[in-house]
């Protein structure tokens, strides 16, 4: 009929992940340093942007994983597999 098929595993997939927010690099940057306990001016310093620009990105990555606090935003980005690993990149 001319429509596009997506098999059962697919669909599935797609509905679980739907309403997940993504995160963008320079979020994923400035959540390890939080999780890492930098303050926002020490993490602004190391990716040489603006307190203003990382205080932006925290406020972003409050709502899009729903916490409360850093604690909360802490377990949850555990939970979603953001924090791996690797240690977070300083340069731009």
């Amino acid at each position: 009929e001319g429509g596009k098929y997506y098999s059962q595993e697919y669909k599935a997939f797609l509905e679980e992940y739907e309403n997940e927010e993504v995160l963008t690099r320079q979020e994923l940057r400035v959540l390890r340093f939080v999780t890492d306990g930098y303050s926002t001016e020490e993490i602004a310093n190391k990716l040489f942007r603006s307190v203003n620009t990382v205080d932006y990105h925290r406020r972003n990555l409050m709502t899009k994983l729903n916490a409360a606090n850093m604690a909360e935003l802490t377990k949850k980005a555990i939970e979603k597999g953001y924090l791996m690993d690797s240690p977070p990149e300083e340069n731009p």
